[in-house]
C-alpha cells in the first residue's frame, strides 16, 4: 500500500513539473506547440466558428490574424529573409497571414515583423483582433500574449482555428503569407 501511494505521489509530482515546463513565467507555451488546447485564454475572449462568423457580419468586423508557422529560408544572409512554405495554406477569408509570430521568444527581426504587422493591419489597439492558427496549435495563444504586451486590449481567440472554421461549414480561401520585406525591409 505504501509503495502504491509513493508511486502515485511521484507520478503526480512528475506530471505537475512537466506541465509547468510547458509554459514560461510570462504564460507563453514554450514547447509542444501542437497539442490539445486550454478551453479559455486569460487575455482573450474565446470564440467558436459560429460566434466569429457573427462578429464578421458587424459594421466594424475584427481584424483576422492567421499565425500558422512556416519555414524561413535558411540562407537569409545571402538572399534576404523569405518564407519557404511547404504546404498550401487555406485560411478564413479576409485574414492577414503573419507567420511565426506566435513563438514565445522572437528574434529581433521577427519582433519587428510582429510589431509592424499589427501596426499596419490593426493600427488601433482598442479595436478587436482575432488570432488563430489550426486546431490544437498553441501559436495563436502565444500571439495573443505578444499583442497584449504591445497594448492591444480587445483580443479574441479562435482556438479551433481554420480547421474548426471549415468543419462548421464556412469557406476557406487560398492564402499567402505577408512578405517579410514588405514590413521590415531587408530585415535590419
Amino acid at each position: 500500500m505504501a509503495r502504491a501511494l509513493i508511486a502515485a505521489l511521484c507520478l503526480l509530482l512528475t506530471q505537475s513539473i512537466y506541465a509547468e515546463s510547458l509554459f514560461n513565467e510570462a504564460g507563453f507555451r514554450v514547447k509542444r506547440f501542437r497539442a490539445p488546447l486550454a478551453k479559455v485564454h486569460p487575455d482573450a475572449i474565446t470564440l467558436n466558428a459560429q460566434t466569429l462568423h457573427e462578429l464578421l457580419q458587424q459594421t466594424e468586423p475584427p481584424v483576422l490574424i492567421d499565425v500558422q508557422a512556416i519555414t524561413v529560408r535558411p540562407e537569409s544572409e545571402l538572399f534576404g529573409r523569405v518564407w519557404l512554405p511547404s504546404f498550401k495554406r487555406r485560411n478564413i477569408p479576409g485574414s492577414i497571414w503573419l507567420p511565426n509570430i506566435g513563438y514565445p521568444e522572437l528574434e529581433p527581426w521577427m519582433q519587428r515583423f510582429l510589431e509592424r504587422g499589427l501596426e499596419t493591419f490593426a493600427p488601433d489597439p482598442s479595436k478587436p483582433v482575432v488570432f488563430y492558427c489550426v486546431a490544437d496549435c498553441w501559436l495563436s495563444w502565444n500571439a495573443i500574449i505578444h499583442a497584449k504586451h504591445l497594448g492591444y486590449s480587445k483580443l479574441y481567440w479562435l482556438a479551433e482555428g481554420s480547421d474548426g472554421w471549415e468543419v462548421a461549414g464556412f469557406e476557406l480561401t487560398s492564402a499567402e503569407p505577408i512578405e517579410i520585406d514588405d514590413l521590415i525591409g531587408d530585415g535590419n
